[in-house]
């Protein structure tokens, strides 16, 4: 983006000073103990990852990885530089895809990838790349109309899907092959796409500008002042916005746009640049310089989990089931598995 620890929030049982969560099982009524960790939380927050993080292998270590993201546990892609794309079934190895001559390059760098279904992958990139598979391990260009940089892709599914990138540039496909241009309103680079369900969708610009399509049409929802540059964003819930950036390698910052705010609101300023960020209703992760991983749940606030690496991790995803994978710089590729069940 680390060293902030696993921090608790402070809750008292009588005069007691002891924090209650992080304390180790057996649990008080009203706690519940999560195997995973073997410690103690709150019945009504569930049971948290351990935190751990384990390497997994496959890709070339000069490639940079740019993106990762899946169908599900056992069906995940990443793409990089020199046109990587590689593919686990949640083993803990990947496999590098076919891709078109023309994207095998050293000059071509996919920079996202969003899966609709197991059989509706796409993956973007530089000079207006866009490639599509139908998850039979090999992928075939589709026609952007651009020769622009892209730099992101979000579906609310199979027959709506959105690229962004320089210039302002929104593309939207029906899942037909075909990508027609939307009018943005500006020349801005817009960096990451995301949205709840189809009807409103948002478009994250550099200077943290947010764009938001509602009944059709783009417009400027808010935006942000201050220094940094904004790289991706994601939401995590009906209204419920958080954005990643940095200032510099050892600056970076994490904001929050909740239901009623009028703009965004500072969440974390941690000392790493931060480049990628998933979430869903339970919790928010973030990676950046250094392999700084952050974590967000519920009351208890941000907290630092470790990655055992130092290259710097540049995007992150998670499944439905509680897999997480981040991926980065020199062909990392980190996956922590789903939490463990209450006992």
């Amino acid at each position: 983006m680390r060293s902030l620890g696993l921090a608790a929030a402070l809750l008292l049982l009588g005069c007691s000073d002891t924090p209650l969560e992080g304390r180790p099982c057996p649990c008080v009524t009203a706690w519940r103990c999560c195997e995973a960790t073997n410690l103690c939380v709150p019945e009504a927050d569930g049971c948290a990852s351990s935190g751990r993080w384990s390497r997994e292998t496959g890709v070339d270590p000069e490639v940079a990885l740019n993106g990762v993201g899946g169908s599900s546990a056992s069906d995940v892609y990443t793409v990089g530089t020199k046109g990587t794309i590689a593919h686990s079934v949640g083993d803990g190895t990947w496999i590098t895809q076919l891709v078109p001559g023309d994207v095998r390059t050293p000059g071509t760098t996919l920079t996202a990838v969003w899966a609709g279904s197991a059989t509706d992958i796409y993956a973007v990139g530089n000079a207006g790349t866009i490639l599509r598979s139908r998850g039979e391990d090999s992928w075939v260009h589709e026609v952007s109309g651009t020769s622009k940089n892209l730099n992101a892709v979000w579906g609310s599914g199979i027959a709506d899907v959105y690229v962004v990138g320089e210039d302002g540039l929104i593309l939207r496909s029906a899942g037909d092959g075909a990508w027609l241009t939307e009018g943005s309103g500006t020349t801005e680079q817009l960096v990451g796409v995301t949205g709840i369900g189809a009807d409103v969708v948002y478009a994250l610009g550099a200077s943290g500008t947010v764009l938001r399509r509602w009944g059709g049409a783009w417009s400027e929802a808010w935006s942000r002042a201050g220094a940094g540059l904004a790289v991706s964003v994601c939401a995590s819930g009906p209204a419920d916005l958080h954005a990643v950036g940095f200032s510099s390698l050892d600056s970076g910052f994490i904001l929050h746009h909740g239901d009623g705010d009028a703009a965004w609101r500072d969440a974390l300023h941690p000392a790493a640049g931060l480049f990628g960020i998933w979430g869903n209703t339970d919790e928010v992760l973030a990676v950046g310089a250094g392999g700084r991983i952050f974590r967000a749940s519920g009351p208890i606030g941000w907290t630092e989990q470790a990655s055992g690496i130092e290259a710097p991790l540049i995007a992150i995803w998670g499944s439905a089931n509680g897999a997480r994978f981040a991926v980065g710089q020199k062909g990392a590729i980190l996956h922590q598995a789903p939490p463990a069940a209450a006992r």
